[in-house]
């Protein structure tokens, strides 16, 4: 990949200290939320991967917590 390519990556993209910002204030305001949830509602532009990158960043930084959920489906 070359200088340009990565030029052209970066123009669109939002820095992620803004990322961050945004899942701070969206977790400020809403209290709780799964990680699904908060891809589709503040960054529906990234991978739902870039989103988990950032959450355990923030999680790994003990700026927010991680609450593991029991599974829905039953099993057996």
């Amino acid at each position: 990949m070359n200088d340009e390519n990565l030029a052209d990556l970066s123009s669109d993209a939002i820095p992620t200290l803004e990322r961050e910002d945004k899942i701070l204030r969206f977790l400020w305001e809403e209290g709780y939320r799964q990680t699904s949830c908060i891809h589709q509602e503040i960054l529906p532009d990234l991978s739902i991967q870039s989103v988990r990158r950032i959450l355990k960043s923030l999680v790994a930084h003990h700026i927010i917590g991680y609450k593991e959920l029991p599974t829905t489906h039953k099993q057996g």
